[in-house]
Parts: structure tokens; C-alpha cells; sequence
């Protein structure tokens, strides 16, 4: 609350008015909430995007002299092209834990493709996350199959 009052900087209040709000919801019914809706809204605004409703944020990375061509980043409607590839990972991430970790050969390969390798790698040029992501959700698959929840 003092910082609030002093620096009218809500955030740090809002999220303690959450938290202690969701004393009594069970986690996976916040995550479910989570997952529909920022599903809902990333793909909204991937599509605003797309149409020129919302103006899709362009960064370029220099060539670093190899002969290689500067490569054009897309950051989808967010500020900057790794919080749009942040917000696939907590997608991803939300729905690996929603399903316990078991995962049919389908959904892997959906969650490969479209997250890291379309997405980042292709349209964002995000390099780092996809090998985040990858490691991550390869390390949380096995620990729910091992039975070490996190």
C-alpha cells in the first residue's frame, strides 16, 4: 500500500488484491481461466495484426558480417518480438500442466511446430526461446511422467 500512495504504481496492489482473492480457487482453475483467455486474446491480436487494425511492430537484426541477410523481427500487436514469443511459451506451458504432462505424439509435434518453430523461429526470429521452450517442455513432460510435479 505504501507504494502505492507514493508512487501511484497500482500493480504490486493489484496483485496482492489477487492473491489473496484466490485463496480458496484451486490452481488448475486458474490456469484453465488463463489458458482460454490468453489464448482468446493472442490470437485476436495476431489477427488485428494481420488486417492492420493494430500495428504490427517491426524490429530488424543487422547482419553480423558473415554474409548473412538482416533478418526482420514481427512483434504481433505486443511492444517488442520476445514477449509475443513469451506469451506462446506460458500458452504452451499452461497446457503441458493442464494435461499432466501426457501428451499424445500429436499434440508434441503441434506444440513444436506451431510455438517454437512457425512462430518464433519463422515470423518472430526469436532464437533463444525456441530452445528455451523446447528444453522446458521436453524437462516438464518427463517430470510429470516421473511423477515430480513441480
Amino acid at each position: 500500500m505504501v507504494v502505492f500512495l507514493q508512487s501511484s504504481y497500482g500493480v504490486l496492489l493489484e496483485l496482492s488484491l489477487m492473491i489473496i482473492l484466490a485463496e480458496d480457487v484451486q490452481i488448475d482453475t486458474i490456469i484453465k481461466v488463463y489458458l482460454k483467455y490468453s489464448f482468446i486474446f493472442l490470437l485476436l491480436t495476431f489477427i488485428s495484426t494481420k488486417l492492420g487494425l493494430i500495428e504490427d511492430l517491426t524490429f530488424i537484426r543487422l547482419a553480423d558480417g558473415s554474409g548473412a541477410k538482416n533478418i526482420v523481427r514481427h512483434s504481433f500487436g505486443t511492444i517488442y518480438p520476445t514477449d509475443f514469443s513469451q506469451h506462446v511459451f506460458y500458452l504452451v506451458l499452461s497446457y503441458v500442466y493442464l494435461k499432466k504432462g501426457v501428451l499424445n505424439l500429436i499434440e508434441k509435434i503441434g506444440i513444436v511446430f506451431a510455438s517454437c518453430i512457425f512462430i518464433l523461429l519463422l515470423l518472430c526470429s526469436i532464437r533463444y526461446s525456441f530452445i528455451i521452450n523446447t528444453s522446458i517442455i521436453n524437462n516438464v513432460v518427463s517430470n510429470f511422467k516421473n511423477k515430480q510435479y513441480i
